[in-house]
């Protein structure tokens, strides 16, 4: 699957315990874009680059019921 800046976003499958609720939203790193490893800013606010086989996107209701990810000047 390919993703794009401002795609929402959530592991899949899902992580055990900790990271089992991670959301987050596609952005770009060092103005630049890699849809095979995107940069994901998560909800915790840290940013770090998934392989996107791990990635999934949130459905229209679940990025509704979550609260917005705030992005960083960087993003």
């Amino acid at each position: 699957m390919t993703f794009h800046i401002g795609d929402r976003v959530k592991y899949h499958p899902p992580r055990p315990a900790l990271f089992s609720c991670l959301h987050g939203q596609v952005v770009y790193r060092h103005g630049k874009h890699d849809p095979r490893n995107p940069r994901v800013r998560w909800q915790s606010g840290w940013g770090t680059t998934v392989p996107a086989a791990e990635l999934a996107l949130l459905t229209p209701a679940e990025a509704a019921a979550l609260p917005p990810v705030q992005t960083v000047s960087c993003d």
